[in-house]
């Protein structure tokens, strides 16, 4: 979790969830709560499900255009909610925030399951882009009190529309490639689009 220390100061400790679900095929989930100057706090818990391309637990793709292992992004998603509700922060703000690539797109059963447990998808742009498909595979869902102090929300697309060979990735390019092709800004720093949201954590809630 990489914050402004301008904008915001942590909260306590952050938190992490390493067992059931987070043990093997998803990463560990990771939480921290924030504060602004006004003393507004929000939680942020940043995520990355198991992906489409390796098959774990047998899960191989069904045909139902949800990619392998779908049963163990949806637990993921199911444990998740479950630990949110534990409070693990400690704090007493219900205002949270998901962020991450849950590796799933926006109707998929693990997206589903977040808003049907409340979270507002706040994302409505693609984020990856694989053999010439576009799609979103990262998310921002915000619980429902945060829900409405949302300003805005884009997705910076300095990344996916780029081209391989300008990857943060060297061990498929030459010296010279990697000499001549770098270049000191944030394009193509990862293969995936960050998603900006905006808050006003001040707003009166209606």
């Amino acid at each position: 979790v990489i914050y402004n220390s301008q904008a915001v100061s942590p909260k306590g400790d952050a938190v992490t969830k390493t067992d059931g679900a987070f043990s093997m095929a998803n990463r560990a989930p990771v939480m921290q709560t924030f504060e602004d100057e006004n003393g507004e706090q929000f939680s942020v818990v940043v995520n990355h499900f198991k992906s489409k391309g390796s098959v774990v637990n047998g899960e191989a793709d069904i045909g139902d255009g949800q990619g392998n292992n779908n049963p163990t992004r949806v637990e993921a998603a199911k444990e998740l909610l479950a630990w949110l509700e534990s409070n693990p922060t400690g704090s007493d703000d219900q205002d949270v925030l998901i962020l991450g690539d849950l590796n799933a797109y926006a109707m998929e059963d693990p997206i589903t399951a977040l808003k049907d447990a409340g979270f507002e998808l706040l994302d409505d742009d693609y984020s990856y882009v694989f053999d010439g498909f576009w799609g979103s595979l990262d998310h921002a869902l915000a619980s429902e009190s945060l829900a409405k102090q949302v300003t805005g929300t884009t997705t910076w697309h300095i990344n996916s529309d780029e081209a391989t060979a300008l990857d943060y990735n060297t061990e498929y390019t030459t010296e010279r490639q990697v000499e001549n092709l770098y270049a000191p800004d944030p394009f193509r720093s990862s293969d995936h689009d960050p998603i900006l949201v905006g808050l006003n954590l001040s707003a009166a809630e209606i």
